[in-house]
């Protein structure tokens, strides 16, 4: 008899099978392979490879097959000659970034991705589990509050929460506390205070469905922030990872492709208009004004591009929470 390429005799079945159910036991302990992901933020560390023009996903796929990989850098930016983001890919074999005093630098165009093991079995097969942001929390708003020796036990309390959908998890270094919400920073209808609490990271859990979003509904719209909309969209297209792009034959098309997307927690789009020939019309992305570091003014504060010639870039749309008027089914 031949297992995985192993010649059994007779009567060594038995020993196989407790390999394969102690090697099973092992993997559950170490936990499964997950990603924290910041936005815009970058981390000092030791990089031992760089390659160029991969995609996002070539990028933190790597890093997830390369047994030393403990980060991923992933910088991008628009030519503006051609219509297409150079990108740059670092795999750090050393990072700083699980060193809680450590201070990440700002980084415009920048992802930076953190390997981690969770013991759960709900992490998803998406490129990132959760977006981190160090030294932040929302003031109360806490469902639950727990004691975890490491953050990745908290993640994984999050992940394997069933009473409530877990939203978003705050860990403290110091005192160990672990905070589980079923809100986050787009919750409407309550007060939601997102402030600086040193010490304290603030997570958000990715693996949810696009329907577990919002505690009510989700809806997508033109964001009312107080900033032009043409400027709006006009920074999306240029600074956002095009996540994923196709072709539509409408805008409600393209609505419907990032509120049905499972690749990734789709929280933006852009329809450029009707189809033209074969030329992609819709681009969905993983970011929304919400998930950048300076909120909407860095559509205020962003230049305007080297050649512009004042075409409309089309219509941005993000999603937004109403507010629940009855208590949502977790």
């Amino acid at each position: 008899m031949k297992a995985a390429g192993v010649v059994l005799h007779p009567g060594s079945w038995s020993r196989w099978s407790l390999f394969l159910l102690l090697w099973t036991n092992f993997a559950s302990v170490l936990g499964r392979t997950a990603f924290e992901k910041l936005t815009e933020l970058d981390y000092k560390g030791t990089t031992y490879y760089t390659v160029k023009n991969l995609t996002l996903y070539e990028c933190q796929g790597w890093c997830r097959e390369e047994p030393e990989c403990q980060a991923a850098s992933f910088s991008f930016v628009l030519n503006p000659l051609t219509p297409i983001q150079e990108t740059v890919c670092q795999l750090q074999n050393e990072t700083t970034a699980n060193n809680p005093a450590a201070a990440p630098q700002r980084s415009v165009n920048l992802y930076y991705m953190v390997k981690m093991q969770i013991r759960s079995d709900n992490v998803c097969l998406r490129p990132w589990s959760f977006e981190r942001v160090p030294n932040k929390m929302i003031r109360g708003l806490d469902n639950a509050l727990i004691y975890t020796s490491t953050k990745e036990a908290c993640l994984a309390a999050c992940l394997n929460e069933h009473r409530f959908t877990c939203r978003s998890v705050e860990y403290n270094y110091v005192t160990l506390q672990c905070h589980l919400s079923d809100s986050d920073r787009r919750t409407t209808g309550q007060y939601v205070q997102f402030v600086e609490a040193q010490g304290v990271d603030y997570f958000e859990n990715l693996c949810i469905k696009g329907n577990q979003a919002c505690k009510g509904n989700r809806v997508f719209q033109v964001p009312r922030i107080g900033v032009a909309d043409d400027k709006v969209a006009q920074y999306a297209a240029l600074h956002y990872y095009n996540d994923k792009e196709l072709q539509v034959t409408s805008e409600s098309a393209c609505r419907l492709a990032c509120e049905i997307e499972n690749e990734f927690l789709c929280r933006s789009f852009i329809f450029k208009g009707p189809p033209v020939g074969t030329a992609y019309n819709c681009e969905l992305f993983h970011l929304d004004h919400k998930t950048l570091p300076d909120g909407p003014s860095t559509y205020l504060n962003a230049e305007r591009p080297l050649i512009d010639d004042g075409q409309k870039i089309g219509n941005y749309y993000e999603n937004y929470c109403e507010k629940s008027t009855t208590p949502p089914h977790e």
